[in-house]
C-alpha cells in the first residue's frame, strides 16, 4: 500500500499532480496551478491528501479510492495498518 506521499510522488511529483489537477477541479477553485502546487507539496510534506480531492485523483488514474482511503486509515491507525499486513484482517 502506498501512502498518499508516495502517490504524489509516484505521479511526477507535486508540481505534476498539481498541473493534472488543475485541469479537471472546478473552475475558480484556484487561480493559478502554482498555488495549487503549493497546496500539493503542503500535502506532500504532511502525507495526507484531503478527501474532497480523492475523486479527481482517481478520476486521474493517479490512485484508487480505496488505496487513498486505506493510506489516511494506516496513518491516522497506524495499529491496524500493521495488523492488516500481519494478516489479523484477512
Amino acid at each position: 500500500m502506498r501512502t498518499h506521499r508516495e502517490i504524489i510522488e509516484t505521479n511526477g511529483g507535486s508540481t505534476r499532480v498539481a498541473e493534472d489537477l488543475f485541469v479537471v477541479l472546478p473552475a475558480g477553485r484556484w487561480e493559478t496551478a502554482q498555488a495549487l502546487a503549493n497546496t500539493v507539496a503542503a500535502w506532500k510534506r504532511s502525507d495526507s491528501i484531503p478527501s474532497e480531492y480523492w475523486a479527481a485523483i482517481a478520476d486521474l488514474d493517479m490512485a484508487t479510492l480505496e488505496e487513498l482511503a486505506a493510506a489516511a486509515e494506516a496513518k491516522r491507525f497506524p495499529e491496524r495498518a500493521e495488523a492488516r499486513e500481519e494478516g489479523a484482517f484477512a
